[in-house]
């Protein structure tokens, strides 16, 4: 990712008065990972960050700035490619995966960095890999993330598993499984569950070993909703 790019945004969030919280709550990406765009490397582990198109998407509909601009910028998209301003978005998409050398007849899901499922790390919104998602008759999910860890072991989604997720700011329903930022800090996937009398949310694992996390509201960004998940080594080829 050019340094460009991360000046940029930080620019024009700046410009429109647009605070780190206020640009992840608008755009469903957290807060540390468009400050690490934003300084073009990921303050954590220190390496280059290369934000996926998914993620500038985003960040140029909360920003209300144009997506293709972005798409340059972050070298994704050159003066010699084939897209025009004007273009569909799906028309963009099938050109990335073609960039991407991805040719199948299913639908492709980013994998994204990694999400803690115990004690850990934040996911990274760096795109890994692609893995196939071959349930046509039913919705995409938008990205996957790879579990690290063994909190949600009792529900059959264990260490090294993928997990499909649809991206989305809070839970549909009590209790629901989603990925989820607490502090800024760690990246969890745990069961999420509102109390509206106390004012908490909580965390629940599925493994006994480990505790229930309670916090307030504004401690906890979720990730995404989960939409299921499979073992790697059942996982097809692309």
């Amino acid at each position: 990712m050019s340094e460009l790019l991360g000046q940029y945004l930080e620019r024009i969030r700046k410009e429109k008065k647009i605070s780190l919280r206020d640009a992840a709550e608008k755009s469903g990406v957290s807060y540390s990972y468009i400050r690490d765009i934003e300084l073009g490397i990921n303050r954590k582990t220190k390496k280059e960050v290369s934000p996926s198109p998914a993620a500038l998407k985003k960040i140029a509909d909360a920003y209300q700035i144009n997506y293709y601009e972005l798409l340059e910028k972050a070298g994704i998209l050159n003066e010699n490619s084939e897209t025009i301003l004007n273009q569909s978005n799906d028309k963009l998409d099938a050109l990335l995966l073609k960039e991407a050398n991805i040719d199948n007849p299913w639908g492709t899901i980013p994998v994204i960095g990694a999400i803690c499922a115990g004690d850990g790390i934040i996911a990274d919104s760096n795109i890994e890999d692609y893995v196939v998602y071959p349930m046509l008759n039913k919705k995409k999910p938008d990205y996957a993330l790879k579990v690290q860890g063994d909190s949600m072991m009792q529900v059959g989604i264990e260490d090294g598993d993928i997990v499909y997720l649809r991206a989305s700011n809070w839970v549909e329903k009590n209790g629901q499984i989603a990925a989820v930022i607490v502090n800024g800090e760690e990246g969890t996937l745990k069961r999420v569950f509102w109390d509206a009398d106390r004012n908490v949310v909580k965390l629940v694992p599925e493994n006994p070993k480990y505790n229930s996390i309670e916090v307030f509201p504004n401690e906890v960004h979720i990730c995404g909703v989960y939409a299921g998940h499979f073992k790697p080594e059942f996982q097809m080829d692309l």
